[in-house]
């Protein structure tokens, strides 16, 4: 470009500036046909590699921020510490931190900062990172309820299988979308092995899950991340369509990605409920999610976060479908500690209701698991459309509503010292310190007339109601000012009297406060007693066995 072109062009059309501002339309106008053809995209493969390639970007973008944030920080130390050094050497400012390389990117659309055009009254901005992982989340779920919708359907039976959630889930089984040596593979090129068979476990979602990184999501793009991570989790336990997705998709998500990779994705969820407490530097993270977690603290949960914790708290619940996967959780008092106890030590206290009342759910469910849903207790039927050989030791499918109880009753008695007597009974039925305390009392006393009246409980139960301070704890309840809690604590108290082999020390308190006892039974819940005949009559034999002893 000659003088005379340079200066025309400055003069008559906004010489370089204009040129910079064809070139950002040009950016956008590429973006937005990006987004477009994600928006119709059916390739499952490139899709999920697309939404590993954002993940990872975003990622790279906030950890050159905290960096740059750090150095700033460093400086101003610098300069308060040594001043009169500063005075003769000013530091040079830290210059900001340079745009991230690109990341493999799906295409030379995907802009990883947003711009803003410069001299134009219309200011276009730029799409980002986020947009183009929201875009391609939000098709991955489109494309896999779209086709529950076509396999629930009756035409759609023989001599098929859910294309879409088979190649969802032998992306994650091959490890990602990219090679060992970080190159993306080539779906039209590679050889990809059976389901059943494959070695290689993805840690994607161990890592997707992480709070610090869930954060950086949209908010909306944690919804459907959550939702895709707990429909590939039980999406063959029901439905008429169940057997085509039991085999051949759920049992290889389970056995091949979430089950070797189960205590990672554990320790996430469990950070997600303390977020942004125990996440406030990422470069710490990993050193203190474990003392955060057994914390008594109860510092309040910013909402902007909670949504983070809920969804990890849906999540967990959703493993815990799975009778293999709950009997890892419990197996050991080690992972008990780690990921039983924080929900009593601490979540079922947050000051956030929303917070303790999904922590409450979660361990009820945990207590008790036959009060939640699982799968049939039977597996898919031999000659389902779509099985494999099941050659690993996670085996999903599935375990009955009994084992669940007896390896529910096995943890709870090889841990009871821990779990009823140094955490249940102080921190849930007796302590008034905490905030939802009311919610809290109640729905301990729910989880526990449960497990009392489980039958293969029987050891706990005979245990627990052979304690002096457990029944001191449960008389006290029984005088509490809400109605329901007085009649959650009655269900309770009727275990202790019906007893046959009470111990002395149980018999004693009950005939010091025999007359007290029959007289306040008589007037509890009155209105209750003359409309409910099995409450009437248990409150009768409860009051008659008081008054024979």
């Amino acid at each position: 470009m000659n003088a005379f072109e340079w200066l025309a062009g400055g003069l008559f059309f906004g010489g370089l500036n204009n040129n910079n501002n064809n070139n950002n339309n040009n950016n956008n106008n590429m973006n937005k046909r990006e987004l477009v053809s994600i928006e119709s995209s059916k390739d499952v493969k490139q899709l999920w590699t697309g939404v590993q390639e954002n993940f990872e970007q975003l990622i790279l973008e906030h950890q050159q921020q905290q960096q740059h944030q750090q150095q700033q920080q460093q400086q101003q130390l610098l300069q308060e510490n040594n001043p009169q050094q500063q005075q003769q050497h000013p530091a040079q400012p830290v210059p900001p931190p340079p745009p991230p390389p690109d990341v493999q990117p799906s295409s030379s659309a995907d802009a990883t900062t947003t711009t803003t055009t410069t001299g134009s009254s219309d200011a276009t901005e730029a799409l980002t990172v986020a947009d183009f992982l929201s875009a391609r989340l939000a098709r991955l779920r489109f494309l896999l309820f779209e086709e529950r919708k076509t396999t629930s359907s009756s035409n759609f039976r023989l001599h098929s299988t859910p294309s879409v959630a088979v190649a969802t889930v032998q992306f994650f089984v091959q490890g990602g979308g990219r090679n060992n040596d970080g190159n993306t593979t080539d779906a039209a090129t590679t050889t990809t092995p059976p389901l059943s068979v494959s070695s290689s476990s993805s840690l994607l979602w161990s890592e997707w899950l992480c709070p610090h990184h869930l954060q950086l999501v949209p908010f909306e793009s944690r919804k459907v991340l959550t939702h895709l991570f707990c429909y590939l989790l039980v999406s063959g336990l029901d439905g008429p369509d169940a057997d085509l997705y039991a085999n051949s998709v759920m049992t290889v998500f389970v056995q091949q990605v979430v089950g070797p990779q189960m205590f990672a994705i554990l320790t996430q969820l469990m950070a997600g409920y303390h977020y942004p407490t125990a996440w406030k530097n990422s470069s710490t993270a990993a050193t203190t999610v474990a003392t955060t977690i057994t914390s008594p603290t109860t510092a309040a949960v910013p909402s902007s976060t909670i949504d983070i914790a809920l969804h990890c708290g849906s999540m967990y619940r959703t493993l815990l479908r799975h009778g293999v996967l709950y009997q890892h959780l419990v197996g050991t008092t080690e992972s008990v500690t780690q990921f039983v106890f924080p929900f009593l030590d601490t979540l079922v206290h947050s000051p956030n209701f929303d917070v303790a009342s999904d922590a409450m759910e979660c361990l009820r469910l945990i207590l008790a698991p036959s009060t939640g849903t699982t799968g049939s207790n039977q597996g898919p039927p031999a000659n389902a459309v779509g099985t494999v050989p099941q050659q690993q030791p996670f085996t999903p499918t599935m375990a009955s509503m009994e084992q669940m109880n007896e390896w529910a009753a096995e943890f709870m008695t090889r841990d009871y010292e821990a779990l009823w007597d140094d955490r249940f009974v102080p921190h849930l039925l007796y302590a008034n310190e905490h905030p939802n305390n009311y919610m809290t009392k109640r729905g301990a006393l729910q989880i526990l007339s449960t497990v009392l009246l489980t039958r293969t409980n029987y050891n706990v139960m005979v245990r627990f109601v052979a304690s002096a301070r457990n029944l001191k704890v449960v008389l006290l309840l029984l005088r509490h000012t809400s109605p329901h809690i007085t009649l959650d604590a009655f269900h309770v108290f009727k275990v202790f009297v019906a007893n046959p082999h009470k111990p002395p020390e149980v018999i004693k308190i009950l005939k010091d406060n025999q007359v007290k006892l029959c007289a306040y039974l008589q007037t509890l819940h009155a209105d209750k007693a003359q409309s409910d005949a099995q409450f009437r009559d248990e409150k009768a034999l409860i009051i008659a066995t008081i008054e024979a002893l």
